[in-house]
């Protein structure tokens, strides 16, 4: 979640930036404008909604963490200048972008389920799929028995059902997994999240995808 006390810096491209840039310098004088010491932004993480910097002090680093309250703590007891702004670090993906990401992917998915509802409407698929669903107890049944020639009988009288219901699937470019709402991913459910919560596999391998999604997003808001 993030720090709405200190937001995160956001790019002119839209993406989700630390506060304070990597590599960053800044040189501390004191009131008479004596040069004290220097600050330099050594690494950045983010952790449970924290900006967190590793600092150097005068070219040594700094045996802990700082969060941001820390640093600007820091920042504030004596007037310093930048002597190197650093490059911008962009934030890993956050919970949010994959959330907002997926909440959209279900919305489209459950639209586009009910414009292929609609189009089979008037065809022969749900019938077809009526007669699939009426076979599927005797199939059953014919395999807790043992007698596999039933089951065989039965087994190709619905593969034949199956391959006319995609006959018209294909033929009105249809997608089966929109149709029946199969989550792509069996880990997460097209969540994006795993049981403990932590962001899925399936999500962290589209980060460039799902950041990009949220960055347009936001450059859509400032129009």
């Amino acid at each position: 979640m993030i720090d709405h006390k200190h937001p995160p810096i956001e790019g002119d491209d839209g993406r989700l930036y630390f506060n304070y840039p990597l590599n960053a310098r800044y040189l501390f004088k004191s009131t008479t404008g004596a040069p004290l010491f220097e600050y330099e932004i050594l690494s950045c993480e983010y952790v449970n909604g924290e900006e967190r910097y590793y600092l150097a002090c005068n070219g040594a680093m700094l045996p802990v963490y700082k969060t941001i309250e820390q640093v600007e703590l820091i920042f504030s007891f004596y007037p310093y200048e930048i002597a190197d702004r650093g490059e911008p670090e962009e934030l890993p993906l956050l919970d949010e972008e994959v959330r907002l990401f997926y909440n959209d992917l279900t919305k489209e998915l459950k639209k586009a389920n009910s414009e292929a509802n609609a189009k089979l409407k008037g065809t022969d698929y749900f019938r077809l799929k009526s007669q699939i669903e009426g076979l599927s107890a005797p199939l059953r049944f014919a395999k807790s028995s043992g007698d596999e020639k039933k089951a065989a009988e039965l087994m190709k009288q619905v593969n034949d059902l199956k391959s006319k219901q995609f006959e018209i699937l294909n033929g009105m470019g249809i997608d089966y997994d929109v149709l029946t709402k199969k989550p792509k991913c069996k880990i997460c459910g097209d969540s994006g999240f795993v049981a403990d919560g932590h962001i899925c596999e399936c999500a962290l391998a589209r980060s460039e995808e799902i950041k990009l999604y949220n960055a347009e997003l936001r450059l859509a808001q400032r129009k």
